[in-house]
């Protein structure tokens, strides 16, 4: 992946991406208020890929912000405490960027009962693409979540020791897409 920069390789880095993993991870594990300052950065970042990188739609079109912070902790806890955050974070893009979404998807809801989230049509049919992978017989991955998706996915949720929403939640769409 090429990337704009002057001519020695340089560019400007600005806010949270100069910071260490180190000083990233404290604030995780206290909780303060700077988590939100990664979490925007990331998420400024993400709009950056997306916009500038080709057949990009989405680079992270499930994953939650909190869901790549944690990423990213589990990334800079294996880093050294004075890595950037940039440095660790890019590791969780290179994770993210092969499963990004390539052109637009419709958004949809998905609901069980009084529970409801909200999926990329594209992603929905991947998670059908995934239960049939792990033997499940979901007849096509139309993106169209149905009753019997709901209760397959409910099932892999049970047997994976997940709590058993029926939805395509974070937790779930981790082992779904991340277990290999």
């Amino acid at each position: 992946m090429a990337y704009a920069a002057d001519a020695n390789g340089k560019f400007g880095i600005k806010g949270g991406g100069l910071q260490t993993c180190e000083s990233f991870t404290e604030a995780m594990e206290k909780g303060t208020a700077d988590v939100a300052l990664y979490g925007g950065w990331i998420e400024g970042f993400i709009t950056a890929q997306n916009q500038h990188n080709e057949n990009t739609y989405d680079i992270a079109p499930w994953q939650t912000t909190s869901t790549m912070l944690e990423l990213t902790k589990s990334l800079c806890n294996q880093a050294k405490p004075n890595t950037r955050f940039i440095d660790a974070f890019a590791g969780v893009f290179r994770i993210l960027f092969p499963a990004r979404l390539q052109q637009e998807s419709a958004v949809v809801g998905v609901s069980n009962g009084e529970a409801r989230s909200i999926a990329y049509v594209e992603v929905l049919k991947r998670v059908q693409q995934a239960l049939r992978d792990e033997g499940y017989e979901i007849a096509d991955d139309t993106g169209a979540f149905d009753q019997a998706s709901i209760r397959q996915l409910m099932d892999y949720q049970t047997k994976n020791g997940l709590v058993a929403t029926g939805l395509p939640d974070q937790p779930t769409l981790y082992a779904l897409f991340f277990k290999k």
